[in-house]
């Protein structure tokens, strides 16, 4: 009779444990869609994944060639595709992203997507960055 009686208290304190947690929202997946200078490729994300991690994965499939400086929010591409930033100046021209036909002011690291957005990538000149969509 001890036996069940020490399960029994087990099992309501661990009940009683749980009782306290919040119940984790689902996360969701889908596709996102990536257009660089006219290429467009989608790739399978979870909400809330990094433009970088979705870069990354693109990346590992083979899918682009991208190189970039710094560390997760502080990121930023400096070539796609073998195109590398031009540097400062009127006359360079450099690598921008639209997010949702919108430029975006957020680095790789940190926008975060969501299934169904699209992103597009630029190589323009600061001049002509609203023409980036």
């Amino acid at each position: 009779m001890q036996p069940i009686r020490i399960i029994l208290t087990g099992l309501m304190a661990l009940t009683l444990l749980q009782c306290g947690k919040e119940p984790s929202a689902p996360q969701t997946s889908g596709e996102v869609t990536v257009e660089i200078t006219g290429k467009t490729l989608t790739g399978t994300i979870v909400s809330g994944a990094t433009l970088l991690e979705t870069m990354d994965k693109l990346k590992a499939a083979g899918q682009i060639q991208f190189e970039a400086s710094g560390t997760g929010e502080m990121t930023m591409v400096d070539s796609l595709n073998g195109q590398k930033n031009e540097g400062a100046g009127d006359t360079k021209r450099n690598w921008l992203y639209a997010h949702n036909g919108k430029l975006s002011p957020l680095g790789i690291g940190q926008l975060k997507l969501n299934p169904g957005d699209r992103i597009t990538w630029c190589f323009v000149l600061w001049q002509d960055r609203e023409s980036c969509k």
